[in-house]
C-alpha cells in the first residue's frame, strides 16, 4: 500500500504541475531581488582568511504547502523533476588550507525520507501525517565539496585568523553532530548560518510556511493534519539565504564570489550534474519501481 501511495503522490504532483514558473504576485515579489542584481563580472579580492557562503537556491513557492509541493517537484526555472529544496555550503580559506563542504542528509537508509515518511503515516491512517517533517532522520554527514550542486549565488566575507580557527573548531566532526539531520533543526542552511555567526555575520535564513489541512493530488485529497499545531512550519531555506547574501553584497558587506569560485575550483557543470544524478539514483530507482 505504501508503495502505491508514494507512486501516486510523485506521479500526480508531476502531472498537476504543468506550468513551469508560478506567476502569482506574491511569488514575483518574493524573487524580485534576483532580477534586480547581477554580479557575474565582479572581481573578488583574495585575502589570507575568508569565508565564502555558497547556495543552490531552487526558488520555491512558500505561499502554502500546495504551491510549495508544485515547485518542489518541478523546478520553477527549468522544469526539472529532481525534487529537492536546494543546498548551502561553505568554502573556508585559511592562510595555508582550504575546506569546502556542508551538512547534508535525508538518504532514506536509516529512516524514510520526508516525503516517504509522510506517505507512510498516511497509509497508516495517522491523523497528522505531516508531523514527520519535524522528525530527525539521523543520517546526516559532512559532505565535502559542492555535493553535485552548482551555486546560484556565492558571497565572500573577510574573516580574522581567530574567526577562522573558531569556525574550524566548530565544524570538526568531533564537535558538530552531523548525524543529527532535521528539516527544522540541523541541516545545510542552518549549518551555514551558524558558521557565519562565528564570524559575526548575521544572516536571516528562516521561512514560515502555511500547511493546508489537505494536499490535493490529481483527483485525490490526502489529509495532512487535524491538530492545528501543524498548520505552519518554520525552517532554514536556501532561497532565503540567497536573498540575504545578495543584500549583503549590495550593501558592500560582502563580495560576489561566483566568478572567482568557478575559476578557482574548476567547476564542471557536467560532472557535478552527473555526480548528483548518481547520488540520487538509489532513491529514484526505489521510487519508480513502486507499482500499483
Amino acid at each position: 500500500m505504501i508503495n502505491k501511495l508514494i507512486t501516486l503522490f510523485a506521479s500526480s504532483i508531476f502531472l498537476v504541475s504543468c506550468s513551469t514558473k508560478p506567476t502569482t504576485q506574491s511569488y514575483c515579489k518574493q524573487y524580485a531581488h534576483i532580477h534586480n542584481h547581477t554580479c557575474q563580472s565582479q572581481q573578488m579580492n583574495e585575502t589570507d582568511y575568508f569565508l565564502i557562503i555558497l547556495v543552490d537556491a531552487r526558488h520555491l513557492d512558500y505561499s502554502n504547502s500546495q504551491r510549495f509541493l508544485q515547485t518542489f517537484t518541478k523546478h520553477p526555472a527549468n522544469g526539472s523533476k529532481e525534487a529537492n529544496v536546494g543546498h548551502a555550503w561553505i568554502y573556508l580559506k585559511g592562510k595555508d588550507s582550504v575546506i569546502e563542504g556542508g551538512h547534508t542528509g535525508e538518504y532514506g537508509v536509516i529512516r524514510p525520507r520526508y516525503v516517504d515518511g509522510i506517505m507512510q503515516l498516511v497509509s497508516e491512517s495517522d491523523r497528522n501525517p505531516i508531523r514527520y517533517l519535524w522528525e530527525s532522520l539521523d543520517d546526516g554527514v559532512f559532505q565535502k565539496g559542492a555535493g553535485g550542486h552548482t551555486p546560484s549565488y556565492a558571497a565572500k566575507f573577510n574573516i580574522t585568523q581567530e574567526q577562522y580557527h573558531a569556525i574550524l573548531s566548530y565544524i570538526h566532526p568531533n564537535r558538530y553532530l552531523y548525524r543529527n539531520y532535521s528539516l527544522t533543526g540541523r541541516q545545510c542552511t542552518s549549518f551555514v548560518s551558524q558558521v557565519a555567526a562565528l564570524a559575526d555575520i548575521d544572516i536571516d535564513t528562516d521561512v514560515t510556511m502555511q500547511i493546508l489541512p489537505n494536499a490535493k493530488i490529481s483527483c485525490c485529497s490526502l489529509p495532512l493534519w487535524e491538530d492545528a499545531r501543524y498548520a505552519s512550519i518554520t525552517f532554514a531555506s536556501p532561497d532565503i539565504l540567497e536573498k540575504n547574501l545578495i543584500e549583503k553584497v549590495k550593501k558592500g558587506e560582502a563580495e560576489c564570489a561566483i566568478s572567482w569560485y568557478q575559476q578557482h575550483t574548476n567547476l564542471d557543470k557536467t560532472k557535478t550534474s552527473l555526480l548528483h544524478t548518481l547520488e540520487q539514483f538509489p532513491y529514484r530507482y526505489q521510487r519508480h519501481r513502486s507499482t500499483f
